[in-house]
C-alpha cells in the first residue's frame, strides 16, 4: 500500500480540494484511495500540530491505525493538511514522517507540492493569516521571500513554516528524503476539477473516469480573501490584543488609521521621486538647512 502526502503549499486551493475529499470519502474508497479522518478534521494538519506539541510517536500510532484501516479494499492512502508544508524546510521532521510510515507498513511515501505564482501567493498568504492570531507585514513577507524563500511565524495553534520560493528548497527536499517528490502547478491542479492531477496520481483511468462520474462536486469558493481594511483591522486587532471585544466602536479610528498608513507610504514614493538637489533647495526655504 502507498501513502500520498499532499503537503500544501499554503493558499494553493488546499481547502476545495480536502473539502471535496471529505466529502466524498466512500466514492475515493471505491475507487481505491483511502482519505482516512483526524481529529474530527476535514484535513490532516492537525497530525503535524499532535507531533510538534507532543512526538512521533502520534504519527506513529495513527499511520498504524490507517494502514489497518485500509486493507484490504484500497492501495493507496491519500493525507492532505497544508501544515504538512514545514517538512520541506525542516527534512528532520520529514524523514521521521517517512519513518513512521514505513514502519506501519507502507511501501512507499510520495511527497505532493501545489506550486503558484510568488507574489500571488504572498497576497493570499497576507491575507488569510490576518485572522490567525499572528501579526505580519507584507514587505517583511517580501525580504523573507526573496532572501530565505521561507517564513517562520508562530501562533497558539502550530510553529509554521511558509515556503514562499520552492524552487529554494526543492534539491534539498528532493535528496535529503527518501520519498518521492511531485511538483504540480497552481492552473494544472485547478484543471477539470479541483485536485483532479492529484487523483490522476493515485488512480487508474478507469477508477478517475469512474470517480468524476460519482463524485459530489462543490463550487462554492472556500477561504474567500478579505478586503484590505478587514485585513489590516483584524491585524491591528491581533497587535492590540482585543481579539473578544468587537472592532465596531473602532471602525472609525481604523479607518484613519489605514487611510493615514497609505497616505505615509504613497508620500514617501512621491519624495523618492524628487531630485536630491530640489529636495535640499526645499530644506534650505524651509529653515531646516543652513
Amino acid at each position: 500500500m502507498k501513502l500520498f502526502i499532499h503537503c500544501g503549499l499554503h493558499k494553493t486551493a488546499t481547502t476545495s480540494f480536502q473539502v471535496l475529499c471529505k466529502k466524498n470519502q466512500n466514492k475515493l474508497s471505491e475507487c481505491g484511495v483511502y482519505y482516512p479522518n483526524y481529529s474530527n478534521s476535514f484535513q490532516h494538519s492537525h497530525l503535524l500540530h499532535d507531533v510538534q506539541r507532543q512526538n512521533i510517536e502520534v504519527a506513529k500510532r495513527f499511520f498504524a491505525k490507517v494502514y489497518s484501516d485500509a486493507n484490504p479494499k484500497c492501495h493507496t492512502v491519500l493525507l492532505s493538511g497544508e501544515d504538512f508544508e514545514n517538512c520541506i524546510v525542516d527534512l528532520a521532521l520529514a524523514n521521521e514522517i517517512e519513518t513512521a510510515a514505513e514502519n506501519s507498513g507502507f511501501e512507499s511515501v510520495t511527497w505532493i507540492v501545489v506550486t503558484r505564482n510568488q507574489i500571488d501567493l504572498l497576497k493570499s498568504l497576507y491575507a488569510q493569516k490576518s485572522q490567525h492570531g499572528i501579526v505580519l507585514e507584507f514587505e517583511m513577507m517580501k525580504n523573507a521571500a526573496l532572501e530565505r524563500g521561507c517564513l517562520y511565524a508562530t501562533t497558539v495553534k502550530y510553529n509554521y513554516i511558509f515556503v514562499l520560493d520552492y524552487s529554494r528548497f526543492e534539491a534539498r527536499f528532493k535528496y535529503g528524503t527518501s520519498g518521492n517528490k511531485i511538483q504540480i502547478e497552481y492552473d494544472d491542479f485547478l484543471k477539470g476539477f479541483v485536485g483532479r492531477a492529484i487523483f490522476a496520481l493515485m488512480m487508474s483511468e478507469l477508477e478517475l473516469e469512474d470517480f468524476q462520474k460519482i463524485a459530489k462536486f462543490d463550487e462554492k469558493r472556500h477561504n474567500k480573501r478579505l478586503s484590505n481594511l478587514q485585513i489590516e483591522a483584524k491585524y491591528l486587532n491581533t497587535a492590540l490584543y482585543s481579539r473578544r471585544r468587537t472592532l465596531l466602536p473602532l471602525l472609525p479610528l481604523l479607518l484613519v488609521v489605514y487611510y493615514w498608513v497609505m497616505l505615509r507610504k504613497i508620500f514617501k514614493f512621491v519624495i523618492n521621486l524628487v531630485p536630491r538637489s530640489t529636495k535640499q533647495a526645499i530644506k534650505k526655504f524651509l529653515g531646516l538647512q543652513t
